[in-house]
């Protein structure tokens, strides 16, 4: 998917309609990939292991790393939801309060609804020379 996705600005650039706004999933984002560069533009959603750059999300992703220096970028991800599934834990049997109020996990923020279910809510970025920059609300509001 990302290959595709990047194919896609420059061939709107050559049919005259580089104003077109873009949007994706995080699926067409890589973390270390040059062709990025392609994707200037492009808003999409993603979680914040891969869209934040803090001292917490950086020294897990380095622990992370160089446990397992194989490890793909996709599967990376995993790491994340286990990271916020063992975070979770605790609060579903002692703090409901701060799930409904909703956490700031690694794979976005999480509220506790209905049915005992969690909801997640992902950032939005936009990249630009070959980066994501994040922004603080989603582009598009649908009613």
């Amino acid at each position: 998917m990302p290959r595709d996705g990047r194919l896609l600005k420059p061939q709107l650039r050559f049919h005259r309609a580089a104003d077109v706004p873009v949007y994706a999933t995080s699926a067409i984002f890589e973390t270390r990939s040059e062709g990025n560069r392609d994707l200037d533009g492009v808003t999409f959603d993603d979680m914040p292991w891969i869209l934040e750059r803090n001292e917490t999300t950086d020294q897990l992703r380095r622990k992370v790393a160089s446990a397992w220096p194989t490890l793909g970028t996709r599967r990376s991800r995993l790491f994340a939801l286990g990271f916020d599934a063992y975070q979770l834990v605790p609060l579903i049997r002692a703090d409901r309060s701060a799930l409904i109020r909703g956490v700031d996990g690694m794979t976005g923020i999480l509220t506790l609804q209905e049915g005992r279910r969690i909801q997640r809510e992902l950032g939005w970025a936009t990249v630009i020379r070959g980066k994501p920059s994040v922004r603080a609300t989603a582009p598009v509001t649908v009613p």
